[in-house]
């Protein structure tokens, strides 16, 4: 009786494993450009290798071989162009789900390609590749290879004109790290140039951005919002913590008399000046949570000799939002000026981009502990611009 079993159950694994190994052998067959189609023979051209097909590119240990995609497929088959498709990312496209967000779509005549050089721009993809983020990774992947990109002058900002969207790179080598985070200015602009692009696709006019117009300002509210209420918790805390340190020259010395500029004074003279108040008027919160940042930004050091890249890197987007959001009361150097500040319709769209940056970094710990709503807003966003 056992081996009857036995017998009957061996019988049906060696069809099912033939089974498993035909339908393997035609989905090779189907997506090999060295298959034709209309005969079942395989062609030994490279090219296109294959009736009407497009190529993935492959990678070492591949060579000769590839897969054969339908014209319609075309789009998709560019976007895995890598380092060969697997049988997983196949299987998605026979199954119509849209495989746009797997890889990057190699474009070597891209005008992005051509002023960062074939490396750097690799190393651009590459990194976004590995961005857990599916729906920013779209809309990296539909966004990179459509930026016209040069260098000039002095200071690198996106813009847009005459229908087209651009990154004008100045500083030599400013367009390289942030932080100490390779790429993270690129990545930054390049958010701003798909920030703008989604804002048209969503009904906006062409300087409207998606971030501003998003579930009607949602994003920007969430983060006024949120910075407020950390500005009031802190200023809230330093006046609990003066209540009990009046007499304590050193507390008085390094969180009143310093951000005043007069942190030389003896210990005597900053009891008679600082301890006297009832409370401390709110700029001493701003200029704690100045200091709180610029620690950040510097755990790496200004010349990148420290060892904690993520913390300076968020730290200077941290900045940024925080100087935004408080009319500069609350930055650390790193940001933008007084009167760009004034435009309540930037604070979402730089958020938009220092959170883009940091996510495709890996960077969001500590922009989650500060920003925790507007993160979560953010990802919404994300998965809303992913469906137009």
């Amino acid at each position: 009786m056992q081996d009857i079993r036995t017998m009957i159950l061996s019988r049906e694994l060696r069809a099912y494993i033939a089974q498993k190994r035909m339908e393997q052998r035609m989905l090779e067959e189907r997506y090999n450009p060295y298959h034709d189609p209309r005969n079942g023979r395989f062609t030994t051209g490279k090219g296109s290798g294959g009736v009407n097909g497009v190529v993935l590119a492959v990678g070492k240990g591949q060579k000769g071989k590839g897969y054969y995609a339908d014209t319609k497929d075309a789009d998709n088959w560019k976007v895995l162009a890598r380092k060969g498709a697997t049988q997983e990312q196949l299987e998605d496209l026979i199954n119509g789900k849209n495989v746009a967000s797997h890889s990057i779509a190699r474009d070597e005549n891209s005008s992005m390609a051509k002023a960062l050089g074939k490396d750097r721009y690799t190393r651009v993809c590459e990194q976004i590749e590995q961005c857990d983020n599916d729906s920013l990774k779209q809309l990296y992947a539909q966004d990179l290879n459509h930026v016209d990109v040069y260098y000039e002058g002095i200071g690198t900002f996106s813009f847009q004109k005459s229908g087209r969207n651009y990154i004008k790179i100045g500083d030599p080598g400013s367009d390289t790290m942030r932080g100490n985070s390779e790429n993270s200015v690129i990545l930054h602009e390049d958010a701003h140039n798909a920030d703008n692009v989604l804002g048209q696709k969503s009904g906006g006019h062409p300087d409207e951005y998606y971030s501003v117009r998003w579930n009607n300002g949602e994003f920007g509210k969430t983060l006024q919002s949120e910075a407020d209420e950390y500005i009031n918790n802190r200023h809230k805390a330093l006046n609990n913590e003066y209540q009990t340190h009046k007499t304590d020259a050193a507390w008085l010395r390094e969180n009143v008399a310093k951000p005043n500029g007069n942190s030389w004074f003896s210990d005597e003279t900053i009891i008679t000046v600082y301890g006297q108040e009832k409370s401390l008027p709110k700029r001493y919160a701003y200029a704690s949570v100045a200091s709180e940042i610029q620690q950040l930004v510097s755990s790496n050091g200004r010349n990148g000799t420290g060892n904690n890249t993520s913390a300076s890197h968020q730290g200077g987007c941290i900045s940024d939002i925080m100087g935004l959001a408080t009319d500069n009361r609350a930055k650390d150097g790193f940001g933008h000026d007084n009167f760009y500040a004034k435009n309540k319709n930037h604070l979402p769209m730089e958020s938009f981009a220092e959170f883009s940056e940091c996510t495709v970094a890996g960077h969001t710990d500590l922009i989650k502990q500060y920003f925790p709503k507007s993160y979560a807003a953010y990802e919404n966003m994300l998965n809303d611009a992913a469906k137009l």
